[in-house]
């Protein structure tokens, strides 16, 4: 109840009830029995739900330190309104709900086949929006066991929890699900760790191992077999590539090249550039298009097919390349497809 004025002045007045009390205090007139105070109290009502004073037209959204999660409009195309309260209306408009964000990763997410380091970290964010959460579960891998992070239960905030040492399958893709169970239904995103054989970029020094000047489209096969031997090293385990050696230097990656940076073995007479990788890359091992810087073409000597071994003893068919001329300075270069 409101009140306006002073009480036994002529404006006072007191707010009423709603539409049934402003109606029994303004009967038919016939026989003078409607007061002055009696229709200042129905304006002084009308006043306070609309007329000017604002009343149950004002808007307050609680808790009110929590800011709308839209522009403007919540409200679906094709709703239909019926007596709908005006805090429900405007709370559809700026505060619809919004679904938990539930995101779970692992770290590291690859590891190269037959490491034997077979242990991730997982990670899992678990956001609160509108959704009531009702439980939340973390599963994956072997013999792992996880403790449940709490539940968050206020709006817009947020529970992380890392598991350090997490089991990890040996050379076999491995996934891990958080579940959350919400208001909404149930929400079991995925992370992987999975495993991936070296693709190697990198040079070798032909300068004095062929000769200072060779063309790699003109090598012998007794040359492309010499190329070759360094390469595997002295035990056959491809330890040049993976460890270098005083004639090659390699980097790796974990998947399928695309834009690579090479610097040289011998930065002052230049390297060639090689190229390793499995022979399934490319559809058939063979990619059909390079371009170094606007120079596009088939730079490129095929050195064959050879089963590769990396650091952990594991072997793959790949294939080798070698550029026809040597770098004398970093070079950059796309393999387009």
């Amino acid at each position: 109840m409101s009140v306006y004025g002073v009480s036994g002045s002529g404006t006072y007045a007191v707010s009423l009830t709603g539409l049934d009390e402003m109606m029994g205090v303004l009967p038919d007139n016939d026989v003078n029995q409607i007061r002055a105070s009696d229709v200042r109290n129905v304006v002084l009502t009308l006043w306070d739900n609309g007329g000017g004073g604002a009343g149950s037209f004002s808007y307050t959204h609680d808790p009110v330190t929590e800011a709308s999660t839209i522009a403007v409009g919540g409200i679906a195309v094709g709703t239909t309104f019926s007596n709908v309260p005006l805090q429900t209306l405007l709370d559809n408009m700026f505060y619809p709900a919004v679904g938990g964000v539930y995101t779970i990763s692992t770290s590291p997410s690859s590891l190269e086949f037959g490491n034997p380091n077979t242990k991730t970290t997982v990670t899992v964010n678990i956001t609160k929006k509108t959704p009531t959460i009702t439980s939340i579960n973390v599963s994956g891998g072997p013999g792992n066991s996880f403790v449940p992070p709490t539940i968050p239960t206020a709006f817009n905030t947020t529970t992380t929890v890392s598991y350090p040492s997490i089991n990890v399958t040996q050379d076999v893709s491995t996934s891990y699900t958080l579940t959350v169970v919400d208001s909404t239904g149930t929400s079991a995103p995925q992370s992987s760790v999975n495993w991936f054989f070296p693709r190697w970029y990198g040079s070798i020094d032909l300068n004095t191992l062929i000769n200072a000047n060779i063309d790699t489209k003109t090598l012998t096969t007794s040359q492309k077999n010499l190329i070759i031997s360094n390469l595997k090293g002295g035990s056959n385990n491809w330890s040049p590539v993976w460890t270098g050696s005083s004639l090659t230097s390699f980097s790796a990656g974990s998947s399928q090249l695309s834009s690579v940076s090479v610097t040289p073995k011998n930065t002052i007479l230049g390297s060639h550039i090689v190229l390793i990788w499995p022979s399934t890359d490319y559809g058939d091992g063979d990619p059909t298009d390079y371009t170094f810087g606007v120079v596009s073409g088939r730079p490129f000597v095929d050195l064959g097919t050879h089963s590769v071994q990396n650091q952990y003893g594991t072997i793959r068919t790949c294939r080798i390349w070698i550029r026809d001329f040597k770098s004398p300075g970093t070079t950059s270069f796309t393999i387009n497809n």
